[in-house]
C-alpha cells in the first residue's frame, strides 16, 4: 500500500510540473504577443490620414485584443497590465472617458498587488505610471 501511495505521489508531482511548465510557456507567449501588439500600436509611421502614428484600425484591433483578454481568467497582474495598456489605447483614440476608467481599474489593481507584494518593483513602477498618466489625462481634460 505504501508503494502504491508513493508511486501516485511521484506521478502527481511529475504531472504537476508538466502543467506548470506548459502554463509558464503559455504566459511567456502571451507576453510576447502583447509586446508585439504594443509595438504595432506605438509605431510612428504615417497613417491613412497622413499624420504620424498608428492607424486607427491598428489601434482598434489592439483594443479589441485587450478587451477579449480581460474577459478571460488570468493572474491579477495580467489583468492590471491589460487595463493599463487598454487605457493607453483609449487615450490615443481620443476616448478619454474610457481611458480614465481603464486607468482607474489598473491603478486599483496595481495598488492591491503592490500592497500584497511590496518587494515586487514592477508593480510599483506600473502603479506610478498609471497614476501619472491618469493625472496627465485629467489635466488635458480641463476643469
Amino acid at each position: 500500500l505504501w508503494w502504491v501511495w508513493w508511486n501516485r505521489a511521484v506521478t502527481f508531482q511529475a504531472e504537476r510540473q508538466q502543467i506548470f511548465l506548459a502554463w509558464q510557456k503559455s504566459e511567456d507567449q502571451l507576453q510576447q504577443a502583447m509586446q508585439t501588439i504594443d509595438q504595432m500600436a506605438a509605431t510612428e509611421i504615417a497613417n491613412e490620414e497622413g499624420k504620424p502614428g498608428p492607424s486607427p484600425a491598428v489601434l482598434i484591433k489592439a483594443k479589441q485584443f485587450y478587451e477579449r483578454l480581460l474577459q478571460q481568467d488570468g493572474p491579477p497582474a495580467r489583468h492590471a497590465l491589460v487595463h493599463l495598456r487598454l487605457a493607453k489605447i483609449h487615450e490615443r483614440l481620443g476616448e478619454h472617458r474610457e481611458a480614465q476608467a481603464s486607468y482607474q481599474a489598473a491603478i486599483t489593481r496595481w495598488e492591491k498587488l503592490a500592497q500584497e507584494w511590496p518587494d515586487h518593483a514592477d508593480y510599483h513602477v506600473h502603479l506610478k505610471d498609471g497614476r501619472q498618466r491618469m493625472q496627465a489625462l485629467a489635466g488635458r481634460a480641463g476643469p
